[in-house]
């Protein structure tokens, strides 16, 4: 991922854009993760759900909390893992979300 920087984050630490509070977001030690918008159809093949040829990429959003387990954004390759989606849906409670959230702002 490349973070678009402005002038004024480069030479003063002014927040202006996107990627001025990312890059800040990941300079104070907060992981975050990404989570992309699409369009497409799934179709089951050989036991597998598969994402068909009509899949669509809207956008890539920084979040604290990505939707996909493991898209979190790393500084090295090796640090990454590739995810495959299951049918099985768990994930963390709103008790947990709201928790994760407060230990990332410090409250």
């Amino acid at each position: 991922m490349k973070l678009h920087l402005s002038p004024g984050f480069k030479q003063y630490g002014i927040c202006s854009t996107s990627g001025d509070l990312a890059a800040s977001m990941i300079l104070d030690g907060i992981q975050i993760g990404v989570s992309s918008r699409a369009v497409g159809s799934v179709e089951q093949k050989m036991g597998v759900l598969m994402v068909g040829d009509d899949l669509e990429l809207v956008c890539w959003d920084i979040v604290l909390e990505p939707s996909t387990n493991g898209s979190w954004v790393a500084p090295n390759m090796k640090d990454l893992q590739q995810y495959i989606e299951s049918e099985e849906r768990s994930g963390n409670s709103m008790i947990e979300k709201i928790n994760r959230i407060k230990n990332i702002l410090g409250k």
